[in-house]
């Protein structure tokens, strides 16, 4: 299951692309009729692909506490004590980093899952700073021509 929850958090790249994309292709296109009053000011399409976006972001981060729920008590039965508050899923990077550096002390072995996490999120960030750099992007050249 530890496995599981160092992988997860990968899945919200691809839940969250979609909008990021489409606001792009939106913004994109303001651009080409800003001169026309009756285009829409966010398209229907954007918007059920926003929603679902969140509605999965929500699922993926439910997924994320019972998973966190279920490996805490995994750690229990398997005799580590105290295993790190599974609560601190919530904020979903504290959760793995924490549980992770917890096995380490309590087992000496763990890290290898720590490494591949850390590796992903910084992977994931770059997307996203990249995506947003584009988006603002085009934003930018949208409303100062």
């Amino acid at each position: 299951m530890n496995w599981v929850l160092v992988l997860l958090p990968a899945l919200m790249l691809p839940v969250s692309l979609p909008p990021l994309l489409s606001f792009q292709t939106f913004a994109h296109q303001a651009a080409t009729l800003r001169a026309d009053p009756s285009h829409p000011a966010l398209p229907a399409g954007l918007l059920v692909t926003m929603l679902t976006s969140q509605l999965l972001g929500l699922v993926l981060m439910a997924a994320i506490v019972v998973l966190s729920y279920f490996d805490w008590k995994t750690l229990r039965a398997r005799g580590i004590a105290q295993p790190f508050p599974w609560a601190w899923s919530f904020l979903s990077v504290v959760y793995v980093v924490g549980r992770q550096v917890v096995v380490h002390a309590r087992t000496g072995r763990g890290l290898a899952a720590l490494w591949v996490f850390l590796a992903g999120y910084a992977a994931v960030t770059l997307v996203y700073l990249g995506i947003f750099a584009s988006v603002f992007g085009t934003i930018s050249t949208t409303t100062h021509p």
